[in-house]
């Protein structure tokens, strides 16, 4: 403990191991039991999919393709932008005000709506960050946090003792959270699509409508 560690790693190996895993590889995702057992518990089902490795998941992963590789190009640039204002604040926040494991926690936060949403809510500049902002990244923290001790101590969850009910109450605040501002963008963009659909006035009707409102004003 304590000594410098390096890891070598050979992509022929892994290349190799990939080629192995057949049609529905294994993930490590598929034994954090902590999520499975509380989207089985809440009736989670796209999200448990997931964590599964069968034609579950292969239908989850097929339906990212077309936005998060298909798509690249166009959400890249805008993590690269969230990026450049999360470095240009980082030096005074943490000096500051945020200690620097729960700014590293924010960046990420900031990063990942920005791919979800289009934009950020800038969890890491407190001048510009909403109270409900910073209670939805610290509630996703905290579950994240408390995974791994439950995963380490199984018995916690099956007497349903005071850590894993803590680890339930953030996931609560962090689905709820997340419905709430999943369904605020999915309305902007339905009314996006709308919009897009309707038939734009051609350049003669736009003629008329000016000739009318010249014969009014006459």
């Amino acid at each position: 403990l304590g000594d410098d560690t390096i890891v070598l790693c050979d992509p022929i190996i892994f290349d190799s191991i990939l080629r192995k895993e057949g049609k529905f590889p294994i993930g490590g995702t598929e034994g954090v039991s902590t999520f499975i057992d509380y989207y089985e518990e809440n009736n989670v089902t796209m999200a448990l999919n997931m964590f599964q490795s069968g034609p579950e998941w292969k239908e989850w992963r097929d339906s990212l393709n077309p936005d998060m590789f298909a798509a690249w190009t166009t959400y890249l640039p805008s993590i690269a932008q969230t990026c450049r204002k999360i470095s240009d604040v980082a030096g005074y926040e943490v000096s500051e005000n945020i200690a620097f494991v729960d700014f590293i926690s924010r960046a990420a936060f900031d990063m990942f709506e920005t791919v979800m949403y289009g934009s950020s809510s800038f969890t890491t500049n407190s001048k510009v960050a909403k109270p409900e902002d910073i209670e939805f990244v610290m509630a996703s923290q905290a579950a994240f946090d408390i995974t791994g001790a439950l995963l380490s101590n199984p018995m916690e969850k099956l007497f349903e003792g005071d850590l894993y009910k803590k680890f339930v109450v953030n996931m609560d605040k962090t689905f709820s959270f997340a419905r709430k501002r999943t369904k605020k963008y999915a309305d902007l963009a339905l009314m996006d699509q709308q919009q897009a659909q309707q038939p734009q006035p051609s350049k003669q009707s736009k003629q008329f409508f000016f000739a009318d409102e010249v014969s009014a004003d006459a």
